[in-house]
């Protein structure tokens, strides 16, 4: 089987008749595909011709169909006659599965210019300095060569590795009581928790999977936690049950402390501006487990809600 002879066509021109924007892609430049992130969202990635760029191609498909529209891919790639296989045509309303949703015209995004690879991971891009960028251009990781010079050419490299940024929230609750409810997405990100006027309560994401383990959270006071106050957080079915358990280990002040009973952490009234609660779930499933690291001049107790 010749791929270099064999076609996936897609157009997403919505006026009847119209090929203006439609494009034609060898099947052998066909570099992955499958549903990232959305489960109506089916993607495929062609390697440009001549350049490390990606072309993205985004159909949407039903709803937790990626398994079929992948594995009728793949069936007709393989043992398909026609030589041009109609992924998804907006403007004749064709389609190579009954899968795929012509409601919402497929998407085209060409290779980036200017030396940039675009691999489409949750918007995120890589550079040629091997910088991983949001989609609006921000640092957010960079991959290091112990040879690379650095701004400061002072620092020298003696190791490869990776750098990153993590994501940071705020959380204010100068308006009024707050009840932030996290998700998973949100795992490796550090919270501001601004409580010097009124409550905050944060409702961690459900670890209901062994796969769950792993996610993490840093909460920081930026500001003293008002005198009447507090900052609470605690586990997803804290209240309705007491399966889970923060396992805490504290620094408060000069004197250290252990915890290790309760689904409900909670920050006291006047914790001072720079307390912190790193959490870490290290087992998912019906009895969760977050490990909870403090440090504060403040009492941070842990107990069933």
């Amino acid at each position: 089987m010749d791929l270099t002879k064999k076609y996936i066509y897609v157009n997403p021109d919505d006026t009847a008749g119209e090929v203006d924007d439609s494009r034609l892609f060898p099947v052998s430049s066909l570099n992955r595909f499958g549903v990232v992130g959305d489960d109506t969202s089916f993607l495929l990635a062609f390697q440009d011709a001549g350049s490390d760029d990606i072309t993205m191609v985004d159909i949407t498909i039903a709803a937790g169909k990626g398994k079929e529209v992948g594995t009728a891919l793949i069936e007709e790639i393989n043992f398909g006659k026609q030589a041009v296989i109609v992924l998804a045509d907006k403007s004749n309303n064709e389609k190579f599965h009954e899968s795929v949703d012509l409601g919402t015209a497929p998407a085209i995004t060409e290779g980036a210019a200017a030396g940039h690879v675009v691999r489409h991971v949750s918007s995120l891009r890589f550079t040629q300095t091997s910088e991983l960028q949001s989609e609006n251009g921000g640092y957010t990781a960079k991959v290091w060569d112990k040879t690379e010079e650095h701004t400061d050419t002072d620092l020298t490299g003696t190791g490869e590795g990776f750098g990153y940024s993590s994501p940071v929230f705020n959380a204010s609750a100068d308006a009024g009581d707050l009840a932030v409810t996290l998700v998973e997405d949100e795992s490796g990100s550090i919270i501001h928790c601004d409580a010097d006027t009124n409550n905050i309560t944060f409702t961690l994401p459900t670890a209901a999977l062994a796969s769950s383990a792993g996610m993490h959270f840093t909460f920081v006071t930026s500001k003293d936690v008002n005198a009447s106050k507090t900052i609470v957080i605690k586990t997803n079915s804290a209240a309705t049950n007491n399966n889970d358990n923060f396992l805490m280990y504290a620094f408060q002040g000069a004197t250290s402390a252990t915890d290790v009973d309760g689904d409900t952490l909670t920050i006291p009234n006047s914790a001072a501006a720079g307390s912190v609660v790193e959490l870490t779930c290290i087992l998912g499933g019906s009895s969760e487990l977050w490990l909870a690291k403090v440090y504060s001049p403040a009492t941070i107790t842990v107990a069933d809600s």
